[in-house]
């Protein structure tokens, strides 16, 4: 989001590529700034904000998921980037003893 500001232009794989991140997580506060075009025009300036569509964008292309539950912060979304761009945010994805991550 700071990123964005600084940078005029960019986007959020901009943003994400600069910082090269292995995993992203997601809580339901960073879920709430992912906002629709239309939302987001309606939005005061200083409200940090996602694009959804530049989210969900990401996330399809680079990612694989899993989510795990917090008594704290609800569901988190785990989200392992593959930089090569070969994800599928629909393959869930179970821990290794090694702390990999693979497909179920």
């Amino acid at each position: 989001m700071y990123f964005k500001r600084d940078t005029p232009g960019s986007t959020l794989e901009d943003a994400l590529r600069s910082m090269h991140p292995d995993y992203l997580l997601l809580d339901s506060f960073v879920l709430d700034a992912a906002l629709d075009d239309a939302q987001a025009a309606r939005q005061n300036p200083t409200f940090l904000t996602i694009k959804k569509s530049e989210l969900d964008a990401f996330l399809a292309k680079y990612t694989t998921f899993t989510s795990i539950q917090s008594q704290t912060y609800g569901e988190i979304r785990i989200y392992k980037i593959d930089w090569a761009g070969h994800g599928s945010s629909l393959l869930p994805l179970r821990p290794e003893g090694n702390h990999s991550w693979k497909p179920l």
